[in-house]
C-alpha cells in the first residue's frame, strides 16, 4: 500500500477512519518496524527492544531492552539475533512468552557442520531448516543430498533433528528449491524451479511439493506456472 499526502504537510499523517496507536513511542523507540499478535498480545519490534501494545489505552510499553539488530515475530515466537557488537559469531535468542524473556536457540552447526540457523520457516513453535549438504573436499556438489531439519522450541530440551533426507535427484528441475511454511494450515511446501536467467528466461513450470505432517513425507501438489 502506498499512501501520498494530497495537501501540504501540517503534522502527523492520520488517514480518515484509522485509529492511531503510537502513544508512548515518541521518546524511547520511534522506529516501530514490525508488529505481530503473539498468543493474543500485540508485540512490536523497535531498535531498542520489544514493546507491547495495551489495546485498552492504545499505549505502547517497553518489555525488553536488548538491541534488536535482526528480529523476527511469528504468531507463537519472538526472536532476535545478538552478537553484532561483541564480535565473533552470532546467536539467536527466542521467547515463548511474548518477548518477556529469552533463551538461546541451540546451534544448528553443532549438528550439521558449516550450517547456521536462518529463522525463515516456522509452524507454531517449530522451526525448519532446509539445505543441500556440502560435499567433502574435492567432491561433487551436484550429487549431494538435500536435508530438512527441525527444532521444537517449546520442548523441555529443544534440539535439532533430521526430518527428511532427499536424494540428490529428487528435485527434477535442478537445485533451485525453496522451503515455505504456512503457520495457519500447518503445511510445508518445497518449490522447485529452474534457475532464472535474464538472457534465457525459463518456460518450465515450477513443481510444488507439499507435506502435511511436518516434513516426514511429501507429495507433488501441482505445477506452478512461470510468468515472464
Amino acid at each position: 500500500v502506498f499512501l501520498k499526502r494530497a495537501s501540504a504537510f501540517s503534522g502527523p499523517f492520520h488517514p480518515q477512519g484509522a485509529v492511531r496507536f503510537d502513544a508512548g513511542t515518541a521518546e524511547l523507540y520511534p522506529q516501530l518496524n514490525e508488529v505481530e499478535r503473539i498468543d493474543g498480545q500485540v508485540v512490536g519490534i523497535t531498535y531498542r527492544g520489544f514493546v507491547h501494545l495495551n489495546e485498552d489505552t492504545q499505549v505502547w510499553s517497553h518489555v525488553t531492552s536488548d538491541y534488536t539488530y535482526q528480529s523476527v515475530l511469528t504468531p507463537s515466537l519472538a526472536l532476535y539475533q545478538e552478537g553484532l557488537s561483541l564480535g565473533g559469531s552470532f546467536t539467536w535468542q527466542y521467547s515463548l512468552d511474548q518477548a518477556r524473556s529469552f533463551e538461546a536457540v541451540p546451534e544448528l552447526g553443532d549438528v550439521v557442520e558449516n550450517q547456521s540457523f536462518n529463522p525463515a520457516t516456522f509452524i507454531g513453535t517449530t522451526a525448519y531448516q532446509f539445505f543441500r549438504m556440502l560435499p567433502p573436499e574435492g567432491g561433487d556438489y551436484d550429487n549431494q543430498p538435500y536435508r530438512l531439519y527441525s527444532i521444537d522450541l517449546s520442548a523441555q530440551s529443544p534440539s535439532w533433528s533430521l526430518v527428511h533426507d532427499f536424494a540428490s535427484d529428487y528435485f527434477s528441475l535442478g537445485g533451485n528449491v525453496n522451503l515455505v511454511g504456512s503457520d495457519q494450515s500447518g503445511e510445508l511446501y518445497l518449490v522447485n524451479c529452474t534457475m532464472f536467467d535474464w538472457n534465457n528466461p525459463p518456460t518450465d513450470n515450477c513443481i510444488v511439493h507439499r507435506s502435511t505432517n511436518g516434513g516426514s513425507s511429501w507429495n507433488v501438489m501441482g505445477n506452478l506456472a512461470v510468468t515472464t
